[in-house]
C-alpha cells in the first residue's frame, strides 16, 4: 500500500477522518460487555429475584445498543461523505496522469482499458477507503475481544473453536489466491470487451451503411461472452470460497451448543454462559465473516491498484513548458508488417517557416504527422524540437470536435478570455459570432464550420508551432483560400500543412512532396 493513490488523497480529509474513525472504534465495543451482563442476569439476578438489578441491567443494555448505534450512524455519514469526496479525487488524478502525459506514453492503452482503469479499477480499489481498513481493523480487535472472552467463559470449548479459527484462515488464503489470478483474467476481458465496443460504435455509421452489422455483432459477441464466461468462473470461485467458509462457521455454534448443554447437564456450565459464549462466537463469527469478504475483494484490488499506478506513474507535463518552434528529424523510418511507410526521412523547419506537405493516399502523410507529435515511434532515427524532447506545439486533426457550450467556451476553453485575442483568431478563420449557426448551439455546424471552431480554437491557445492534417480540407475553397493566406500572414507562427490540395499547397513558400518513401522538398 506504499503508492496507494486512495490513500496519498485521503491525507487532504485526515480531521474528518479521526473524528470517524472514533466513532466507527468506539461502535462495537460499547457492546463487548452486553453478553456478561445478559449471562449475569440469567445466572444471578433471575435466580435471586432481584427485580431493581434486573432492570437496571437491561436499561444499561439498551443505553449501550443505542449509543452504539448513534455513533454508527455518525460515522456512516461521516465516511460515505468523505469516500465520494476522495473517488472524484482519485478519478480526477488518474484523467489529469492521462491527459498530461506524453502522447507515446498513453497511445499503448487503448480508450475502453483507460476507462475501465478510472471506472472499473477504482471500484475494485475501494478495500483501501480508511473506513474499510479501520473497519477491517475493528473486526480484528473484535475477533480476537471475542476469543479472550471465550476463553474467559471456557477454555475447554475454546480449544475446539480455535481449531476451526486455524482452518478458516488455511481455507481463506487458499480462496484469495485463486480469487487473484481469475480477477486478473476478468479484468483484462472487461478492458478487452470495452474496446470493441468503442471500437464499433465509432464506426456505426460506416457498418451500418455497409451492411456490416451480423460480423460486428460477431466480434462484440465474442467479446462479451469472454467476459462472460471469466466473470462465471471468478463469481463461482468467489461464492464457492465463501459458502464453504461460512458453512465452517456456522457449525462453531452447533458445537458450542452439544458442548455447553452436556456440561450443563454435568453442572460444569450454566445456560447463562451458555448465552452468552454463543454471543461473543456470534460476534466473532460476525467479524469473521467480513474480514473473508474483505480478503476475497483484496485479491483483486490489488490487480487493481497495479493497473492504477501504471497510469499514476506516467511522467506528466506543464503548459508551461517551453513551447517547441523547430523540427528536426534524421533518418526517420517507419514500418508495418514489414511494409516500408517511411524511408529514411531527412526533415528540418526553422522557427516560423511555413511548410506545405502532399502526397498521394497511402503515401505516409498521417504516419509522418504521428511520428511528429508522438503517436508513432519510428522504428529508427531521431527527432527533436529544439530544446525538447517532444512535440508541444498545436495540431488539427482530419475530425473535428466541438466541446459542449457555445463558440467562446469552445474557443477559449479554460484560458483567460481576451477580446481582442479572441476576435483576431475569429477574424483569421473567417467566423461570424453575430450570424447564424454561431450565435447559438453549435450542435447544427456543418463538418467545414466546426473545422474552423477548432482552427480558431489551436490559434486562440497561443502554441507557436501549428500541424494541419486535412484538419480544414471541408472548408469552401474560396475561404479556405482566404484562411490559409490569414495563416501565412501570421509572423510568429510555425505552420506545417498536409493536404492532397496541390493549389493550395502551392501558396506556401516552402513545399514539400512525400513519394516512393521519401520526402522531398521542391526547389
Amino acid at each position: 500500500m506504499k503508492n496507494n493513490i486512495i490513500l496519498k488523497h485521503s491525507t487532504k480529509y485526515i480531521k474528518t477522518i479521526l473524528i470517524g474513525l472514533i466513532f466507527l472504534i468506539i461502535s462495537p465495543l460499547l457492546t463487548m460487555l452486553i453478553p456478561i451482563l445478559k449471562m449475569k442476569i440469567i445466572d444471578e439476578y433471575i435466580a435471586i429475584k432481584d427485580y431493581k438489578a434486573i432492570i437496571n441491567t437491561i436499561l444499561i443494555i439498551v443505553s449501550l445498543h443505542t449509543v452504539s448505534h448513534i455513533f454508527e450512524w455518525i460515522h456512516n455519514k461521516i465516511f460515505y461523505t468523505t469516500n465520494c469526496k476522495i473517488v472524484r479525487d482519485v478519478r480526477g488524478d488518474i484523467f489529469y496522469h492521462i491527459f498530461f502525459s506524453k502522447l507515446s506514453d498513453t497511445k499503448e492503452y487503448e480508450v475502453g482499458d483507460l476507462i475501465t482503469r478510472t471506472e472499473d479499477d477504482i471500484k475494485n480499489m475501494s478495500v483501501f477507503l480508511i473506513d474499510v481498513i479501520v473497519n477491517a481493523l475493528r473486526n480484528i480487535i473484535v475477533t480476537i475481544i471475542s476469543l479472550a472472552m471465550l476463553v474467559y467463559i471456557s477454555w475447554r470449548i475454546s480449544l475446539v473453536i480455535f481449531s476451526f479459527v486455524i482452518i478458516y484462515f488455511l481455507f481463506t488464503n487458499f480462496f484469495k489466491k485463486k480469487i487473484h489470478e481469475l480477477s486478473k483474467i476478468y479484468i483484462k476481458t472487461l478492458s478487452d470487451s470495452r474496446n470493441t465496443l468503442i471500437s464499433l460504435m465509432n464506426r456505426i455509421v460506416s457498418i451500418k451503411i455497409n451492411s456490416y452489422e451480423k460480423y460486428s455483432y460477431k466480434i462484440y459477441d465474442k467479446s462479451i461472452v469472454d467476459k462472460r464466461d471469466s466473470n462465471i468462473k471468478l463469481g463461482v470461485m468467489r461464492n464457492t470460497g465463501k459458502i464453504t467458509i461460512n458453512y465452517l462457521l456456522y457449525l462453531m455454534p452447533f458445537i458450542v451448543l452439544l458442548m455447553g448443554s452436556l456440561m450443563t447437564v454435568d453442572k460444569l456450565f450454566t445456560i447463562g454462559s451458555i448465552i452468552a459464549y454463543l454471543d461473543y462466537l456470534t460476534k466473532m463469527i460476525t467479524s469473521l465473516e467480513e474480514l473473508n469478504e474483505l480478503n476475497f475483494n483484496f485479491a483483486a484490488a490489488k490487480i487493481s491498484s497495479e493497473r492504477i499506478n501504471e497510469v499514476i506513474n506516467l511522467k506528466t507535463f506543464s503548459e508551461k513548458d517551453e513551447l517547441s518552434t523547430e523540427i528536426n528529424m534524421r533518418d526517420i523510418s517507419v514500418s508495418f508488417n514489414d511494409n516500408i511507410i517511411l524511408n529514411d526521412i531527412e526533415f528540418k523547419i526553422k522557427d516560423c517557416d511555413k511548410v506545405s506537405i502532399i502526397g498521394k493516399s497511402g503515401s505516409g502523410k498521417s504516419t509522418l504527422v504521428d511520428v511528429i507529435t508522438g503517436n508513432q515511434t519510428a522504428d529508427n532515427g531521431d527527432i527533436n524540437f529544439g530544446q525538447l524532447k517532444y512535440y508541444n506545439g498545436a495540431y488539427i486533426p482530419p475530425e473535428p470536435y466541438i466541446f459542449q457550450g457555445d463558440l467562446e467556451d469552445n474557443i477559449v476553453l479554460d484560458s483567460d478570455f481576451n477580446a481582442k485575442k479572441y476576435h483576431k483568431v475569429l477574424d483569421i478563420c473567417l467566423i461570424d459570432p453575430h450570424e447564424a449557426p454561431y450565435n447559438g448551439s453549435l450542435n447544427n455546424l456543418s463538418y467545414g464550420e466546426k473545422q474552423r471552431v477548432e482552427l480558431a480554437r489551436a490559434l486562440y491557445k497561443g502554441k507557436r508551432t501549428l500541424i494541419i492534417d486535412e484538419g480544414i480540407s471541408n472548408i469552401d475553397l474560396n475561404d479556405l483560400n482566404l484562411i490559409i493566406d490569414n495563416l501565412l500572414n501570421l509572423e510568429n507562427l510555425t505552420l506545417i500543412y498536409i493536404s492532397h490540395n496541390q493549389e493550395i499547397a502551392r501558396k506556401f513558400p516552402l513545399q514539400a512532396k512525400l513519394k516512393d518513401k521519401k520526402l522531398v522538398f521542391e526547389k
